[in-house]
């Protein structure tokens, strides 16, 4: 039985007791049945205009929860990054500019932090004091992107170093990576991880963008020897696609 069903129920039980309140007074005051008609409508009138401010109150201290119902979105306000609560956006997120590679195929968790790894130190001998930032990267999922704070090298490589510790920093929602960039938004790492439903077993995922200055020392020291066929890409290209 739904809301609409007890609501109904509720506003049909007190009409009846306003109507035999109303009589039960009639007979102990001894008032014509004439006067006691009257009095039960204003008593009904008065259930029911109750019953109204309090839907009214109700629907403006929801108001955020009925913004979420009618626009598929989040209310206005947001909480801070968990994997109950969608995090609060960061500033605009647009990558950087260069080319992006991309596996053309998943991997297992074992060649994904192999891989992770070795691409984390090519950015590290090239900036290793770079201001690092990590971000939740929605933009499967919704077009968003979300900064989850700064971060650092040694934090990154305890991220990445196996299966459990990549699986903890995923979001529990389809579609979504964990992301690192320096401040410079120079370069863009992004990876995921989700269980294939056929077999039970995780696979991952990684793209990067690499400036146009480091894309043939990045071709030299990183692909050769990677398990997995490899897409190159414009990144805007790639990126407008991911948020459309």
């Amino acid at each position: 039985m739904g809301f609409a069903s007890f609501e109904l129920i509720i506003l049909l039980g007190l009409i009846i007791g306003v109507c035999l309140a109303t009589l039960m007074a009639a007979w102990i005051f001894g008032l014509p049945l004439a006067a006691a008609g009257p009095l039960g409508i204003l008593g009904i009138g008065f259930v029911v205009l109750a019953l109204k401010i309090l839907d009214v109150l109700g629907r403006q201290g929801n108001r955020p929860f009925a913004e979420k119902r009618a626009t598929g979105r989040q209310p206005s306000y947001r909480f801070s990054p968990a994997k109950e609560q969608i995090p609060p956006p960061g500033p605009i997120f647009k990558g950087p500019i260069g080319l992006n590679f991309r596996t053309n195929s998943d991997l297992t968790m074992e060649q994904l932090t192999g891989i992770l790894v070795g691409i984390v130190g090519f950015f590290e001998r090239y900036d290793p004091n770079a201001r690092l930032m990590r971000y939740d990267d929605w933009w499967v999922h919704d077009g968003i992107h979300y900064l989850n704070g700064e971060t650092d090298y040694p934090t990154i490589y305890k991220l990445i170093k196996d299966e459990q510790s990549i699986q903890a920093a995923m979001q529990d929602e389809v579609g979504t990576c964990v992301g690192i960039a320096p401040e410079s938004v120079e370069w863009y790492l992004r990876f995921a991880a989700d269980l294939d439903e056929d077999t039970d077993v995780m696979e991952g995922y990684f793209d990067v963008t690499i400036p146009d200055k480091l894309v043939e020392k990045f071709r030299k020291e990183i692909l050769p020897g990677l398990p997995c066929e490899i897409i190159e890409e414009a990144a805007q290209a790639y990126y407008d696609r991911l948020r459309h």
